[in-house]
Order: C-alpha cells, then structure tokens, then sequence
C-alpha cells in the first residue's frame, strides 16, 4: 500500500462510518483507498473514458481484469470508534472481497394487502400492497413510501428489490413502487376494464423508490424519492403529499407525536432503533411544518412526513422603492397536490445497531482533485492568486440566496444583491454542480451541505419528470433550450453514489439532443448550446460515446453560425419569441456559444481542427471587444474557461495576460458582487485559470514541474503541493520559491530548464 493521501472531514459529527467521493489518477495501477486503522471499500462510479469500449453496467462495484480504468470511487469507511477529523491512507491493488454487510442484513418484501379488484375481461386488476423488511441482528424495521390524501394513505405496490454493490463496509439497494392515489372501487374499475375507456382513466400515478446503503455495523442511509413521472397517460397533479412509515417487528413502535422540525433531529423510534432526520429537517420549518406521528391503533405505524405542504415556489416581486422583500407571490400547485412532473427527494438515516445513525462526509485534499485531472483542463496544481479570494466572496453572496424551509429547499435567488428587480429561483442544475466542486476543493462541510440541497433541488423540481425539460426561471410553463442544462446532476451522482442523479442526467441528455437536432437549421446558436457541458461529463465520466458524439455535433453546429469576425449572433429564434431575430450579438452570448465548442474540444483532446479555429477567432475577437469596451464584466469568467483550454494548445502568455487584465479590471468595480450571472462561472472556471497561470505539476519523482504561463512581469501566487504551500514570486525571468519544506523544483522556460530547490531564488 502506498501512504501518503490524507482525506479531511468536513461533517462535525461524531460518526463511525464516512463516505468520500475518491478522484483517481490516469494511469494509476492502486486503485483502492485503505488506511490502517479502519475497514474501507471502494465503489466505483466513474471511469477513464478511454478504458471504456461498452456502455458501463449499473451498480458495478469491481471491474473485470482489463476493464475500465476507474476516475471517481465511493469510497466507505466503518470504525470501531469515532472517525478521526484526518484520515491518513494510500491505495493497493486490490481490496477484500467479501460481502460482509450483505451478510449482517436481510432485506425482503412483506406483502400488507393482496385483492383481486376485478378479474374479467382484458384488463384485470390485481392490487397488492407491499412493505420492505430490513433485519440486522436480532432487530427488524418494516419500511414503506406512499401518499396522503386527507384521512385516506395509498401505499406502494408490487415493491421490488435491486442489489446494487456489495462488500465488506456497505451493500447498495434500490427499493421501489407504484404508488396509485386515484379511484379503486370495484363497480369502477369494472366499468373502466370492461368497456377498455382509456380517454377516461387518469393518471394517478406516482413512481416511489429509495437508494439504500446499509452499512455492517447497523447503519442505513437511505434516499428516497417520490417521482410523479407517467406511465401510460400525458401526467397531471397528484392528490396528495408523500409520507413514509415505519413498523417495528422486535419490539413496539415509541409512541411519538411532534411537529417538525423539532428540538432534536435523532429519535428513537421502536428499541435499538434510532432516525436521524437531520438532512431532511430543511424541508419543513414553524411556517410549513412536517409531522412525525405513531397511529393510534396499537401503534402499528410510525408515519413520517418531511414536509404537509407541496407548493412549489417559483418566484417573488420585490418592491422597487421600498427595497423589499414582497411575501411569496409565485406559487404553483396546492398544501394537497403534487404537480405534475415534480419530484422530491428525502434524506434521512437509521441505526439498528451499536452505532449512531450519523454518516461523516470526507474530502480529499485540493491538490490531489487537480493531480486527478478534475478541471478537464489537464494535471495542473492549485495556484492561490490575488483572484482567490473573490471567489470565496462570491459564493459566500451565492449562499446567502439560498431558501430553505418548505417544498422548494435548496432552490438559490437569480439577481442577488440587485435591488429593484423581480426575483426568480435558480432552476439550472449546473450551478449547483459548481457549488458542490467548490466545497469539496474548499473543503466546506456547510457549502457540501447547501450544494447538495441545491442540486436535489434542480433535480426534482427544475427537471419536469413527465416531459424530461426543463422549466425556465420566472415562468413555470416556458421551456427553452438555454435552460436545459443537467450537468450538474452528474457530479451529484459522482459524490453521492444516488444513480437517481444519473439516470436524470442521461435522460435529460437525450431530451436535449432530440430537441437541438429536430430544431436545426437555424440561423443563430447561443444559449441554446450550454448544455453541451453536460453530454461532455457523460463522457468524462461514464466513458458514453454517443454524448461525446453529440457534444461534437452541437459544437459544429455553433462553429457553422460564426461570424467571419469571430463574434456571434443573439440565441436561435424565428419568430415572436425570446431572442427572435437578434442578430447583434455581443461578449455575453458569444461566451454561452463558446462554453460549448470549448467543452468539446477538451473532451476530444483538441483533436478536432474546426472547433480550435472557432476558439482562436473568438479569443481574438472578445479581447478586442473588451478593448474597445473598457472591460466586460459578465463574459469574464467564461472567458476564464475558453483562455486556460486555448493557452493549453497554444502556450501562449499573451492571451493569458489579455484575461487577466479584465479580470483585474472587474474586480475594481464596486459593483462586483452585484448581479448574478457571472458568480458561477466565476467560481467555476476562474480557479483553473489561475492553475495555467504557472501549470506546476507533482511528478512521480516528488519533483514539482513549474511551465509558466505568467499573467504579468510580476506575479506572486502560492501553489498547493502534497508536500505544502509554496510561494512563488517572478519578476521577469527571475522566480523565488519558498516553503516549509525543502524538496526539488523544475523550472521550465521557453528556451531552458532549470533544476532548483522549492526553498531557492533562481
């Protein structure tokens, strides 16, 4: 086993048990995280596209000899005792491959209700209600999804169960059900069957399933989620909010009556059992409250409800003299209805054992995310320039905005710190994507944690589940292809291990390309091909050829429609509708048009001669507009993104200069934290930016490679090493490095190499 990798916590609790989303390098031949002290496996979840030759299976573990190279892992961790704040392992070739936690559970399906409603005619109609049993030990907890509507509950029928990965920390399941909440009489039903009157049945129907992990020690993280998607109908609204109950076979249910949320997120339920509510506790507050109850006939059920008030919120109108805050004004849906194509996802936890029902979330450290390659633009190390700290300015405004308290938590404001605007939530999932890579480099257990409930957010309610678009910020009934970006929902997948995540992200994915192919020609391309950043991560990750295909397509798509100064025209349109005919076009739209060439070319590695001569001409001609301009605020931080992968083919300071003096030009202004659109891409890409800056690499010697690409004659910046910080200053060709460490540095200059110390002046 190799040392040397220390992974941080970020969580504050007190667990025995952790999860860490584990990047792994090209080319790596230890694949598996160990330390010495503690049990850990490791699921593997991404690969390195070029390993892959088929479409990876669901839910695989392990790979074959020879098989795909993994690039993200789950990794899982069990400890007798508390997990420590730093982790300190390395990797091995293999890991143990016994299914220990499969052994320590049982899972089976315990059917509740079993009835034969009609059994004439074609269509017959058997009901059968089901509950899963889970059993550790000496204990057993039944578990069930459903809805209520008023007094009456419809539970989830003809359950199935779905082994995901198994291994000697934690087994995966996914548990799932129909849930019909509509008419089931028997003279009814009758009626429906008999005369085959389809147009009169409706569609009352909910998809109810839940992602499990059950650890050895006697600890269950489930995610669950109520999907009103359709099956054979258009869809419509839902009678109903979800709930959830619980039945105890060892011992009696406690009897608990309570509001939520309440004084204390972890209760006991039934003896040895104990619910740990504490991630779905943002789901309900004082105003809209959730409801934890034992019915009254022998207490035979616990019911669960995260939150009695589906109402979606969709935006509120700010008063432009007072500077307010109006009341919630836009609002879709009713207290008892879920709407249609609406999901939402609940987080909770159980113990049935020993151990208490809390799961520690680890993060590896920045520089080891960038030796992994995470930023798409090559192995470079964390540099910490002056742009830094604005970055953490910048989300701290984002999370500001950030709702919580009722159905719509997590959703983020648009337009923040503007006043006199109207405001709308946030319904891309990218941004949340961005949030979520951000505090796993930060290593912040609070933005982790606001990142997560923005991107459950985007995939529940943002996503329709019924058409697979996406609904556009400020009008619940417009749909656009600018705004169908799910991205995001690939790297919740990736950190998460939910493949609920994943299959939303595929399947918006081929909604996307279906509509951008069946909408062509056209005569501009703007927005409309941001979601390409998206097909690229099915690349990166699952190795998907027919994404990488598609990203190609929709990027040549957007070099067709260049203008021969390199600039581009407004977003399609035709007609009486948003961006018709907008011919003039600007360094705002021609970033959204390059973020797509860009992701492209770097999933193809640059091989693809159209797409870079679209690039080089964009760059020429958005560095003249941003002369001309006296500095462009918004498109600057794509630009960042567009820069770094040109500077990479290119090697040309130049154009790194040119970037960085409108980003130093920006900042100046006062009104840098105002607006919205640029924090994103800000925070995204500004960062690698500043990796390119210097392009310092940890080579396998323990040697730290620095090729700059300076910004500037003088330039000071810190590079994040596994060894520790290093401070690197440069005043032309001359460089001084300082750190705490003493280990060897590689300077490479255009015309010469230079073999110096990281505490050395050269």
């Amino acid at each position: 086993m190799k040392p040397g990798l220390r992974l941080h916590k970020i969580s504050p609790r007190d667990a025995r048990i952790g999860v860490c989303s584990l990047p792994i390098a090209r080319n790596q031949a230890e694949r598996h995280f160990a330390a010495a002290t503690i049990a850990t496996q490791s699921v593997t979840l991404g690969i390195w596209p070029e390993t892959a030759h088929l479409p990876s299976p669901a839910g695989l573990a392990e790979r074959e000899a020879g098989g795909p190279a993994p690039r993200r892992n789950l990794v899982l961790m069990q400890s007798e005792h508390s997990l420590p704040e730093m982790l300190e392992g390395g990797f091995r070739n293999a890991q143990q491959t016994t299914s220990l936690a499969s052994h320590c559970w049982r899972l089976e399906i315990k059917e509740i209700e079993s009835i034969k409603i009609n059994e004439s005619g074609f269509n017959r109609y058997y009901k059968e209600v089901d509950e899963l049993v889970l059993r550790h030990g000496d204990r057993s907890l039944g578990f069930r999804m459903g809805v209520q509507h008023g007094e009456r509950f419809y539970w989830w029928q003809w359950v199935r169960i779905e082994p995901m990965w198994d291994g000697p920390v934690a087994a995966a399941y996914r548990v799932g059900g129909l849930i019909y909440a509509g008419r089931d009489d028997r003279a009814w039903v009758q009626r429906q069957t008999d005369k085959w009157l389809w147009p009169t049945i409706t569609n009352k129907m909910l998809t109810a399933n839940a992602m499990i992990i059950l650890f050895a020690n006697g600890v269950a993280q489930f995610c669950a989620h109520h999907i009103n998607t359709r099956l054979f109908h258009t869809g419509e609204d839902l009678d109903g909010v979800p709930v959830f109950a619980f039945s105890s076979g060892h011992a009696p249910l406690q009897p608990i009556e309570m509001e939520l949320p309440g004084q204390n997120a972890t209760l006991e339920i039934a003896t040895g059992v104990r619910l740990n509510m504490a991630e779905a506790l943002p789901l309900c507050s004082r105003e809209c409250p959730g409801r934890l109850s034992t019915t009254a006939a022998g207490a035979s059920l616990l019911l669960y409800q995260p939150f009695q008030d589906a109402r979606v919120t969709v935006g509120t109108v700010r008063d432009p003299e007072a500077k307010v805050d109006l009341p919630l004004l836009w609002e879709k849906g009713s207290t008892e209805k879920i709407l249609r194509g609406v999901a939402r996802t609940t987080r909770f936890t159980l113990s049935m054992g020993e151990a208490a029902p809390d799961v520690a979330r680890f993060v590896a450290p920045e520089w080891w995310h960038s030796h992994c390659e995470e930023s798409g633009s090559g192995p470079f190390l964390p540099v910490r320039g002056t742009l830094d700290p604005y970055v953490d300015r910048l989300v701290d405004s984002i999370l500001q905005n950030q709702i919580t308290g009722h159905f719509s938590d997590g959703g983020i404001w648009r337009d923040i710190n503007t006043p006199g605007k109207t405001k709308d939530l946030s319904l891309n999932a990218d941004e949340a994507g961005v949030l979520l890579q951000h505090a796993c480099l930060r290593q912040s257990g609070c933005c982790h944690a606001a990142a997560l409930r923005a991107l459950y957010y985007a995939a529940d309610i943002a996503i329709d589940h019924a058409e697979w678009i996406v609904h556009q910020h400020g009008n619940w009934n417009l749909f656009s292809l600018a705004y169908q970006r799910f991205g995001g929902l690939l790297t919740g997948y990736l950190e998460t291990g939910d493949f609920y995540l994943r299959e939303t992200a595929e399947a918006m994915a081929a909604s996307y390309l279906a509509m951008d192919r069946f909408n062509w020609p056209t005569r501009n391309v703007g927005r409309d091909a941001e979601p390409t950043g998206g097909l690229a991560l099915l690349w990166h990750y699952l190795g998907d050829r027919r994404a990488l295909h598609g990203a190609q397509e929709v990027a040549r798509r957007v070099a067709a429609v260049q203008e021969p100064d390199g600039s581009f025209a407004a977003q399609r349109g035709v007609g009486p509708c948003h961006g018709a005919n907008a011919l003039p076009g600007g360094p705002w739209m021609a970033g959204h048009a390059m973020n797509a060439v860009t992701e492209a070319l770097i999933a193809l590695n640059g091989n693809d001669p159209v797409l870079l001569r679209t690039l080089e001409r964009y760059v020429a001609w958005i560095v003249a507009e941003w002369k001309k301009m006296g500095g462009h605020r918004t498109s600057t931080g794509m630009a960042a993104r567009h820069f770094s992968c040109l500077a990479q083919v290119r090697n040309d300071p130049a154009s790194m200069r040119d970037l960085f003096d409108n980003l130093n030009l920006w900042i100046a202004r006062e009104d840098f934290l105002k607006g919205y659109h640029h924090a994103y891409f800000f925070v995204a890409n500004v960062p690698f930016a500043e990796a390119m800056t210097l392009r310092a690499r940890w080579l396998e010697n323990g040697v730290l490679e620095v090729s700059p690409l300076l910004p500037g004659d003088d330039y000071e910046a810190t590079i994040l090493t596994p060894r520790g910080p290093v401070k690197a200053a440069f005043h032309h060709r001359a460089a001084r490095f300082s750190a705490d460490k003493e280990f060897p540095v590689r300077i490479c200059w255009p015309d010469q190499v230079r073999e110096i110390t990281s505490q050395c002046t050269v």
